[in-house]
C-alpha cells in the first residue's frame, strides 16, 4: 500500500511500463470515509490513449500465437499474485471505493475464483463441427480471438469487473485497454504491479486513466475490435450508438432497478437478513441493491415493524472499521443526490418512517 503521508500519484499502465501522464488535467482522489484528499487522478490525453491502442496491437499478433497454455500459465500466475497480494488490494478497495474491508476483501475472494474459471478456457474454447447440416453440407464453428478490446468499469466494483472481462479476454488472445473508475483507481495499481511480477509481456493489458474521451478514442480506430462496459443505462445507450457507427462489437451492461417481494407466507427473519445485505450491502451502490420492498397487506406492519429495527441495528462508519456494517457512499455528490431523492419522496407524499441521514461519526470520519 501507498505512504498514508504522502499524496498517490495514479499513472497509467501502458506496453508493461509505468508512465506519469504529464500536462493532462487531474481530478482529485479522495477517502470516502474520511473525506480526506489522498491523491491526484490523471484525465488521459487523446495521444496516450492512442498510444495505448498502439501498445495493444502491436502485442496482439505475438500475443494471439503464443500456445494455450502458455497463455494459461500467465492466467494462473495472476491468480496466484492476486491470492498472496488479497489483504493489500483489499484495502485498497475499501479507501478508495469505501466498501467495508469485509466486503472488500470478499469481492477479492470473488475474482480469484473467476479466475480459476477463466483457467478452464481450454475447455471453453473448444469448437463444433456439425455434419450433415444439408446434402452434402457439413459445418463448422471454430472460436478465436478477435483483436484488441477496450473496457470501461464502474466505481462500485473496481475488482470484479476487471475480472469479468481482462482473464477471459486475453485468455483467449485477445489484448485489452481497461480505464478503471477515476473515483476508484487504486485496485488497478496494484494490478498492474502483478502484470510486471508475473512477466506478462508487454502490451497484452494496458490500464489507462481518464474520463469519457478515453473510449471516445476507441469506436473508430481501425485496431480496435470491441468495446466492453459495466456502467449507466444512458452510458450503455450511447456507447452503443458510437459501437454501431465504428462497426465495433460491444458487450455492455448498464442499470437495473431491483424489487424485493414480501408475500404472506414470508419468512420475516429470512427476509429481514435478505433485506439488510441487498439494501445496505455496499451502501447500496450495486447494481443488484435492493430499492423497492412491495409487501402484501397481510404482513406489511407487522415486517415494517421489523425493518425499521433492522435499520436502527445497521452500525456506520470508516470502511476499515471491523465493527462497522455499512462504510459511506463514494462521494459528497453521490450524498448530496441521495438527499435530494428523499426530499422529492416527502414532497410526493411518501412517509419517512427511519431518517439516516448524517449519523454521528467519530472526529475522523466526521468530514467523510
Amino acid at each position: 500500500m501507498p505512504d498514508k503521508n504522502q499524496d498517490i500519484q495514479i499513472k497509467n499502465f501502458i506496453h508493461g511500463e509505468w508512465v506519469e501522464e504529464t500536462g493532462a488535467e487531474s481530478v482529485p482522489l479522495f477517502n470516502p470515509s474520511t473525506g480526506e484528499h489522498i491523491g491526484e487522478v490523471p484525465l488521459s490525453s487523446e495521444k496516450t490513449s492512442k498510444e495505448s491502442i498502439d501498445s495493444a496491437y502491436s502485442a496482439y499478433d505475438s500475443w494471439r500465437k503464443l500456445s494455450l497454455s502458455k497463455r494459461m500459465g500467465y492466467i494462473f500466475d495472476i491468480r496466484q499474485a492476486i491470492i498472496d497480494r488479497e489483504e493489500d488490494l483489499a484495502v485498497a478497495i475499501a479507501t478508495d471505493q469505501a466498501k467495508h474491508i469485509s466486503e472488500a476483501r470478499g469481492e477479492v475472494r470473488r475474482i480469484i475464483e473467476i479466475f480459476e474459471t477463466a483457467c478452464s478456457i481450454p475447455t471453453l474454447i473448444q469448437g463444433e463441427f456439425l455434419q450433415g447440416i444439408s446434402a452434402n453440407i457439413s459445418g463448422r464453428v471454430v472460436k478465436e480471438p478477435l483483436g484488441v478490446f477496450g473496457g470501461v468499469a464502474p466505481f462500485n466494483f473496481p475488482a470484479l469487473v476487471f475480472a469479468w472481462f481482462v482473464p477471459f479476454a486475453i485468455g483467449v488472445g485477445n489484448t485489452f485497454i481497461y480505464k478503471p473508475s477515476t473515483q476508484s483507481p487504486l485496485f488497478m495499481q496494484g494490478i498492474g504491479d502483478i502484470f510486471q511480477a508475473v512477466g506478462l509481456p508487454n502490451g497484452v493489458v494496458n490500464i489507462i486513466h481518464g474520463n469519457r474521451s478515453v473510449p471516445g478514442t476507441w469506436y473508430e480506430d481501425p485496431k480496435m475490435s470491441g468495446v466492453c462496459l459495466v456502467g449507466s443505462t444512458p452510458t450503455a445507450k450511447a456507447m452503443a450508438e458510437a459501437c454501431g457507427r465504428g462497426g465495433k462489437r460491444s458487450m455492455l451492461l448498464g442499470g437495473a432497478k431491483n424489487i424485493l417481494v414480501a408475500m404472506e407466507d414470508v419468512q420475516p427473519d429470512l427476509f429481514i437478513d435478505n433485506f439488510i445485505h441487498s439494501c445496505f450491502g455496499s451502501a447500496g451502490q450495486r447494481c443488484l441493491a435492493g430499492s423497492i420492498v412491495a409487501v402484501v397487506p397481510e404482513v406489511y406492519d407487522s415486517l415494517l415493524e421489523k425493518m425499521i429495527e433492522a435499520g436502527k441495528s445497521i452500525k456506520t462508519g470508516d470502511a476499515l472499521d471491523p465493527d462497522v456494517y455499512m462504510g459511506p457512499v463514494i462521494s459528497a455528490q453521490a450524498k448530496k443526490k441521495i438527499e435530494q431523492y428523499i426530499d422529492i419522496g416527502i414532497k410526493e407524499g411518501s412517509t419517512l418512517v427511519q431518517d439516516g441521514r448524517n449519523p454521528k461519526m467519530p472526529e475522523k470520519n466526521k468530514n467523510g
